[in-house]
């Protein structure tokens, strides 16, 4: 890439707009996704006291995702009632009240707050997505969302790293002798009180963080025009509007060709962010290897490679030259190896229980770490395309066509 092409995009201030938005789900997320890896162990500690049910992660997981379902069909509205800057600090604040609420554990303010996260997800997301394409054109688009992106899904290596750092420095807990050899049968996963407030802490003020980074994103042209309309309408005929608008759209050909794509994007999210570091955790063979808390600092640092990978390769290559169903076919052979890699190297029980058994294969470390990188490859090639696609496609109607993606995966 000609080094004034790289100059002129770096002062662009639509492309500063974006760069900034990725900074702010970048430290918001480093915090969630950081602690979705150890969210069911670190409950788990705490269904031996009593204070929560067992698999009381998966639980809240489950509110969140059918909570995040219903409210996209109203984030639209508040969007647009609320400006889309505001509506992402709102959200913002939500996450962090959720990672607050680890720092003294209640079961029903557990799932009081998942139910509150996932219309939050609604809206932080559609809200990215109206002001992504708000800042992007039809030739910026795949660059802007490559960006985006790539910034947001570092997270999850620098998340790796710090649990990491956490881990191997924790006295009594995780040092230098948990890479050993051993042969029980069941190990304890769980955490001490003393990391999970350190930990959550520190979640809780990186989420903070990325609220305030958003909460200064400059506001556009469009988006300013676009409230101005808004005011002028009557709130109780809009939000109906919005509505309706969903509905329309979700009809159109384009997106009913598109549903099991967003459909297939949900699933491998749930899979990869939740399901698949608890079964390396349960898979005991591999703590003949490394410590179980390792092993999730391992699985954030080599997932978190996907995106700025696959950013690389776009600048050198120049892959927004390259057809968008050329890249979705490899995101796909890439997304089925991955996927056939954790089926032979993963015992069938280690997604609900701690297990001694073998897969098809006996498990490897070198095997799931490898397979963390390319879930996280195929993630970022189908996203990239899917937010090119809809920024393009629907400029004017954003918030509804990112909502529908949300609905759908």
């Amino acid at each position: 890439m000609p080094s004034n092409f790289r100059l002129t995009c770096f002062l662009n201030p639509h492309t500063r707009n974006v760069l900034q938005l990725g900074i702010g789900f970048f430290f918001i997320f480093l915090a969630f996704n950081s602690q979705g890896f150890i969210e069911e162990s670190v409950l788990d500690g705490y269904t031996k006291t009593g204070q929560v049910d067992k698999h009381a992660g998966y639980t809240s997981l489950s509110i969140i995702y059918a909570s995040f379902t219903v409210c996209n069909f109203v984030a639209p509205p508040i969007i647009r009632l609320l400006g889309t800057r505001t509506s992402l600090v709102t959200a913002g604040l939500v996450y962090v009240l959720f990672l607050a609420g680890f720092l003294n554990v209640h079961q029903w303010f557990l799932y009081a707050t998942s139910a509150l996260l996932g219309l939050a997800a609604a809206v932080l997301w559609t809200a990215q997505g109206k002001y992504l394409t708000l800042n992007s054109t039809p030739q910026s688009a795949g660059r802007h969302s490559s960006l985006f992106l790539c910034c947001a899904q570092a997270c999850l290596s620098c998340g790796g790293l710090f649990l990491l750092i956490v881990f191997l420095l924790a006295p009594g807990d995780v040092n230098n002798n948990q890479i050993l050899q051993s042969n029980k049968t069941t190990t304890n996963t769980s955490f001490t009180s003393e990391n999970v407030k350190l930990l959550y802490s520190f979640f809780t003020g990186i989420a903070l963080i990325g609220v305030i980074v958003l909460s200064l994103l400059p506001p556009t042209q469009r988006n300013n025009c676009q409230q101005e309309q808004n005011k002028e309408e009557k709130e109780e005929t809009f939000i109906l509007t919005e509505i309706n608008s969903i509905f329309k759209i979700a009809k159109t050909p384009k997106m009913l060709a598109l549903a099991v794509v967003f459909a297939n994007t949900g699933i491998l999210l749930s899979f990869w962010s939740s399901i698949f570091p608890t079964s390396i955790i349960n898979t005991i063979i591999f703590q003949t290897q490394f410590s179980p808390k390792i092993l999730i600092a391992f699985n954030g640092i080599v997932k978190g490679a996907g995106q700025p990978f696959l950013s690389l390769i776009f600048e050198r290559l120049q892959l927004d030259k390259i057809k968008k169903s050329r890249i979705i076919f490899v995101g796909v052979l890439i997304q089925f190896l991955a996927i056939l890699l954790c089926f032979v190297n993963l015992p069938n029980e280690s997604p609900l229980n701690q297990t001694t058994n073998e897969a098809i294969i006996k498990p490897r470390v070198w095997i799931a770490l490898i397979c963390g990188f390319l879930l996280s490859f195929c993630d970022a090639c189908w996203s990239t395309q899917i937010f090119s696609f809809l920024i393009i496609n629907y400029p004017t109607q954003s918030a509804q066509a990112f909502c529908i993606i949300k609905i759908l995966s």
